[in-house]
């Protein structure tokens, strides 16, 4: 942390700092019978590969959801593949809510107080809306997604675009919290402090010492 600078706005990853995710799930989950026999032929990483570019501009917003549901299901050939199938898998992606969640949600009123907060992620529209429709993030006073803002972590224009839309001055006023390296240091660069989270309960303990300031 810098020192002798009050934090004064946390920011917030979602997948695997707010919500588990397992992006594997698309590969390991049934599409179809089709989809089943290609997979033996596939590996994961080549799977991810066919698509890479598509998840990049699906979280850009310079693609839907249902562009991108209509490209998986040319590319595979899978002709049976129904838009009501194709949700369900793309919603097992995503898993439990972090004790990160838990605790941030338990302390929302003193969070509220000390802190505006502001979820930062790479998201898409369906994602982001199932799981605010599930879980509220009540906590939350702003979201800075990158579907709507059409900008993506680790690019630093991110960063300093969610730095001047929320009138934050000094970027060692504040915090960011992601699971990956290159996301934190394109913030860092910034001057904005960061944890690494590897882990939910060492991140936690960080948090409680921001907030009691111990």
């Amino acid at each position: 942390m810098t020192p002798n600078t009050e934090i004064k706005y946390l920011l917030l990853d979602l997948g695997n700092v707010l919500v588990d995710v397992d992006f594997e799930e698309i590969y390991h989950k049934s599409f179809s019978e089709e989809f089943n026999k290609l997979k033996k032929d596939l590996l994961f990483k080549e799977f991810y590969s066919l698509f890479e570019q598509e998840f990049i501009a699906l979280n850009e917003g310079s693609i839907s959801n249902l562009d991108l549901y209509q490209i998986m299901k040319a590319r595979l050939n899978l002709k049976k593949l129904e838009l009501e199938e194709f949700k369900k898998i793309w919603f097992s992606v995503l898993k439990n809510p972090t004790p990160i969640y838990d605790f941030l949600n338990k302390n929302s009123q003193i969070l509220k107080q000390k802190f505006t907060i502001i979820m930062a992620s790479n998201t898409d529209k369906w994602h982001f809306e199932f799981l605010r429709d599930k879980y509220k993030y009540s906590f939350i006073d702003y979201f800075f997604l990158s579907y709507k803002e059409k900008l993506i972590k680790p690019n630093q224009n991110y960063f300093e675009s969610l730095l001047k839309k929320y009138a934050i001055t000094n970027p060692a006023e504040a915090l960011f919290i992601d699971d990956r390296k290159e996301n934190l240091v394109s913030a860092q660069n910034l001057k904005i402090n960061t944890i690494h989270n590897l882990n939910h309960q060492e991140t936690i303990a960080k948090l409680t010492q921001i907030i009691t300031g111990n």
